[in-house]
């Protein structure tokens, strides 16, 4: 019977086996580097010490317990790290912390549970597995295959999945409920007649669909106008959406939820803009917050500069339910570094509309621009504000604010102040420049990890040769071991043969025919010459003949004797 079958198993456990010990690894990792080990112990009940930090560390106590310790991150892994002023022997990161407060056991597979049911939820790892439903869309939106438009538009359904995969994409977020239907595929021939496929996303307002997004490894582009459609995920029936995850492509919505998955099948419905939002768009995304009601938005936007103004356009203007009415509107419109024009946050109050309290024109500016401009001495990098009217009669601010990152993060803390977004808005931002780029590196270090211990394998672990040293030389080293000079003078004086021995003892060897010891190449003796039969062989010289030992006399040829002769093995 064969065995490759049972060999195939075997490696296909070892293999799974081995991708969830990188992952886990890969999570700690996240553990450790992406939750902010200050904020969370801040939220434990641990107390900040006055005076008592620096630009990089900060000193907090313990009240309870009068426990302090600094906290500083560690420059070459990007790990939060703490150690004790009182003990030295307390200190680690929030993995050893929480396992100190949890009276947690990591030696075991409960301990480690138990810890990821503490930390994941703050880095949005929970990992449920998909029951078999049957997708839906929204409310008035239309299935994809009973569409004119789809015929029109050539839609087939997705087969060839290579571009997702070189994206790092998984079958098992391809397939997964929220996504089923939503990613289809699209045959093009090109004018020189080369033929392919695009991966394509429909966009669809709320009645049908409108365009599609079609990429492939060179190509990313609308095959017409978007007007007023989005890209967005499925609604499973009998799970009602809590969140709504917005990005600017699909395929970051499709790397968000494999980063962070939600808690279970329907949790979340994923929207996409296709690129920068439009003005059409906003009453598309009012709508559907509208059909789903959800509780929060999150807003997982490019790490960028374009982000961020994207974050800001969409909390000065949409509204989630249960959000309070908020008379001001907020919006941002990009600077161009070519004209000089900076980037404008624009807050409007229509007409004949009163202002809240405490946030009059002249009250909200002041404000503006001292929250904007702390710190910043040289005018040249300061925000300008202005109060003015508008044609139509209302009142506006116009801050000027310069292309700079804290100055965008000032301008979208703002908004959310203004607004009051901050139950109802979550700003998600990646590490790298979008979700696909995070994507990326954390399939990269698992299979560093993979790698790392499919090569501490016993069968895969590379052994140094192991050389032995002659027994003449382990002598030396032994009597002069606390001299290195003396055993230097030593190993110089004696002349060594070319099997590795002293060459008298070579030599000794060599004529005597023995075997020599200490790992050195041995030599072999040969057989004796023959002679031919009815020959005699000669005396040793200077020893005379002795009759009685009937020794005949040499016999001589022309043919030469071979002798003995010493050959190395």
């Amino acid at each position: 019977m064969s065995t490759q079958p049972q060999e195939a198993k075997r490696t296909n456990r070892q293999d799974a086996y081995d991708r969830r010990v990188a992952e886990e690894r890969s999570l700690t990792d996240r553990y450790k580097s992406d939750i902010n080990l200050v904020t969370y112990l801040i939220d434990q009940g641990w107390q900040p010490i006055k005076g008592k930090h620096g630009k990089n560390w900060a000193a907090l106590e313990e009240e309870s317990t009068g426990r302090k310790i600094t906290v500083h991150r560690v420059q070459e892994t990007g790990h939060y790290a703490y150690k004790s002023f009182q003990d030295n022997r307390d200190r680690g990161t929030i993995i050893n912390m929480v396992s100190n407060k949890l009276n947690l056991d990591l030696g075991s597979r409960d301990g480690w549970k138990q810890l990821h049911a503490h930390l994941s939820p703050m880095v949005g790892n929970v990992y449920t597995s998909h029951e078999s439903i049957r997708p839906i869309g929204l409310k008035d939106i239309r299935q994809l295959d009973e569409t004119t438009t789809a015929r029109l538009l050539n839609i087939e359904p997705l087969q060839q999945r290579n571009w997702l995969y070189s994206r790092h994409i998984e079958d098992k977020t391809i397939d997964a409920p929220e996504f089923k239907g939503q990613i289809v595929q699209r045959p093009f021939e090109t004018k020189n007649g080369y033929t392919g496929t695009n991966t394509a996303f429909p966009m669809r307002n709320m009645e049908h669909i409108v365009t599609l997004n079609t990429r492939n490894a060179s190509h990313n582009m609308l095959v017409s106008p978007k007007h007023d459609s989005v890209w967005l995920s499925n609604v499973i029936p009998g799970v009602k959406p809590r969140e709504i995850v917005i990005t600017e492509n699909p395929i970051d919505a499709l790397s968000h939820y494999q980063l962070h998955p939600p808690r279970q099948a329907g949790d979340r419905l994923y929207v996409s803009t296709g690129g920068q939002p439009g003005g059409l768009q906003l009453p598309t995304l009012q709508k559907i917050i509208d059909t789903i009601k959800p509780e929060r938005f999150i807003l997982a936007n490019d790490n960028d500069f374009s982000g961020i103004r994207f974050n800001i356009q969409y909390m000065g203007s949409l509204k989630l339910p249960g959000q309070p009415d908020q008379a001001w509107q907020a919006y941002m419109t990009e600077g161009n570094q070519k004209t000089g024009n900076p980037n404008q946050l624009r807050l409007t109050l229509p007409k004949g509309v009163e202002s809240p309290p405490g946030k009059s024109p002249e009250e909200l500016a002041q404000r503006i621009g001292s929250v904007m401009n702390q710190g910043h001495l040289v005018d040249e990098t300061k925000a300008k504000v202005k109060v003015g009217k508008t044609y139509l009669g209302d009142t506006e601010i116009t801050v000027d604010i310069p292309n700079n990152r804290p100055m965008l993060i000032r301008a979208e803390n703002l908004t959310k102040e203004i607004r009051l977004t901050d139950n109802h808005f979550y700003v998600n931002r990646s590490v790298e420049k979008d979700f696909n780029d995070d994507l990326k590196v954390k399939a990269d270090k698992i299979q560093q990890e993979i790698d790392k211990i499919r090569a501490n394998r016993p069968e895969n672990r590379q052994h140094d040769p192991i050389t032995l040293q002659p027994e003449w030389l382990v002598k030396l080293q032994s009597q002069f071991k606390n001299d290195p000079a003396a055993l230097a003078n030593q190993k110089s004086t004696v002349k060594v043969g070319p099997t590795g021995l002293p060459l008298h003892q070579y030599e000794k060897g060599a004529v005597n025919n023995e075997l020599p010891k200490d790992g050195a190449k041995r030599f072999r003796k040969e057989t004796p010459a023959t002679v031919p039969p009815n020959s005699q062989t000669a005396p040793p010289p200077g020893k005379p003949v002795d009759p009685k030992e009937h020794v005949k006399p040499a016999v001589l040829t022309d043919k030469p004797v071979s002798t003995n002769r010493i050959r190395r093995s």
